[in-house]
């Protein structure tokens, strides 16, 4: 996927030095679309024009962001193997869990006192419900998304993916990349070949509906803001695992801080019932 990536970001910078089409007009075969479709091809044709103006206007200003994104992507290479080692960490830290977890739960103890054990359980809860039920998810999207791509042979295969594993995390879903391909694969290839791949992004579309019960345990989940805020905040600061780190970190500061301010309030309630 990271040489994918790389490969899609290069076709783009190449596009606009060569002053190419970003998004590629609509194809011959958009004339047999029935009448319905019509508002599609419009807004799909003034986009292609539109961004096409626009990329000629300020092409130096879109070079040079274009320029940082694949500085950014290379980092991301770089993110893939950390995470790739993160894994070999957590399989040997995973060795000893029994005994870490015990560890663990005395320091809330004797950080947070009596309420200690509970913030443990509850930090326990938050992070097995992020990292299942919304990074799980998010990653199975992502390479059911790219298994797609890659069998049609959609251009830059890998910077599409990486945008839904990106979209997934922030919880809108790979809908704003997949709806989209669909459209494209109806305009540029056999209708086969575009049916069979809007079947797959249909299933793809609506698998986190039955994803997200299976592998969503018990608890409340947090905001779909925090994820958002703690995905897009990790990937700014630490790169791509930092999309992994952020939404896990932010969610249990979240959970936390609400036990934390709930317990207070139930303080203040039983002094004043006192009183």
């Amino acid at each position: 996927m990271s040489g994918s990536l790389i490969d899609g970001v290069r076709l783009l910078q190449h596009a606009i030095a060569e002053g190419h089409a970003i998004i590629p007009p609509p194809g011959d075969r958009v004339a047999s679309w029935p009448a319905f479709a019509k508002p599609v091809v419009d807004a799909w044709q003034a986009a292609s024009d539109n961004l096409q103006s626009t990329i000629v206007t300020y092409r130096e200003q879109v070079t040079g962001v274009v320029k940082r994104l694949l500085a950014a992507v290379a980092k991301t290479s770089i993110g893939v193997l950390q995470f790739i080692l993160s894994i070999i960490i957590a399989g040997v830290i995973l060795v000893y869990a029994d005994k870490g977890g015990v560890t663990l739960r005395r320091i809330f103890i004797k950080i947070g006192g009596a309420r200690g054990a509970e913030y443990a359980k509850l930090s326990e809860v938050t992070v097995r419900n992020v990292v299942k039920g919304i990074l799980g998810v998010a990653v199975i999207q992502t390479l059911l998304s790219g298994i797609g791509f890659a069998v049609v042979g959609l251009p830059a295969a890998g910077l599409w993916t990486f945008l839904c594993l990106l979209f997934a995390i922030i919880q809108v879903g790979v809908g704003p990349i997949m709806i989209p391909v669909m459209i494209y694969m109806f305009s540029t290839a056999d209708t086969t070949t575009a049916v069979i791949f809007m079947i797959w992004g249909i299933f793809v579309l609506i698998s986190d509906n039955f994803l997200k019960p299976i592998l969503l345990g018990r608890g409340a989940p947090v905001p779909m803001l925090v994820v958002f805020l703690g995905a897009i905040g990790g990937f700014i600061v630490r790169g791509f695992i930092g999309l992994f780190l952020g939404a896990v970190i932010l969610s249990v500061g979240y959970k936390l801080f609400v036990a934390w301010m709930a317990d207070k309030e139930a303080q203040s309630d039983e002094k004043l019932e006192q009183t």
